[in-house]
Parts: structure tokens; sequence; C-alpha cells
């Protein structure tokens, strides 16, 4: 079944999905951000023909800012699935992953 296609409302949900957990990290209210990953993917058959980390093994730093890309400039092609998976680890060692797959149609 394939994924829907991603609204401009959804992109920004995710975009301010991202930007709360750096701020969380920094006010120390999360121990670790260990990943965020987007898969870019076939939407026929699913496979993964691509990633982009935005985040990886930040747990070795106590502060961060992240000034990368957009989600936007992330997610590929028109025609595409972006799958992003965050996984976070809070200050009492709780490991949380959180993940939505979104599917890059026009008119985004």
């Amino acid at each position: 079944m394939p994924a829907r296609e991603v609204s401009v409302a959804r992109l920004n949900l995710l975009q301010k999905r991202i930007e709360e957990l750096v701020h969380k990290k920094n006010s120390g209210h999360i121990g670790e951000i260990i990943e965020i990953l987007v898969d870019r993917a076939d939407p026929e058959s699913g496979a993964v023909f691509g990633r982009a980390p935005w985040f990886q093994n930040v747990r070795a730093q106590p502060s961060f800012t992240w000034d990368g890309p957009s989600i936007r400039e992330l997610l590929p092609s028109q025609g595409s699935i972006a799958r992003v998976r965050i996984t976070e680890t809070t200050r009492s060692g709780f490991k949380g992953e959180w993940v939505t797959e979104l599917a890059v149609g026009i008119g985004l």
C-alpha cells in the first residue's frame, strides 16, 4: 500500500518535532539523540536506495546545535518515500524510537 502524499502541514510538524528534540537535548531534558535518519525508498518496492543522516552519535557532546538542511531539502525527489527514524534516550536511560513515513508527491 503506497504511503500518503506528504502535505506541507506534515512536513512542518516533522520539522518542529526535530527542532523540539534539539531544544530538549540542549536544555538537558533528554540524555542523547542517538540518530535521526532519512531513508529514501522506492515507492513501489519499498527498497531503500539512499540514507541521509541528520544526527549520529551526538551523546558525546553535552550540547549541540543543528544548522543542517531543512526537512524539505533532505527529502528525496517526487514519487519516492522518505522514512524518518528518530531514536532518543532520556536521562533516566529510557530509549524511545519515533518513526514516520512520508511519500513525496506532486504539489510539495
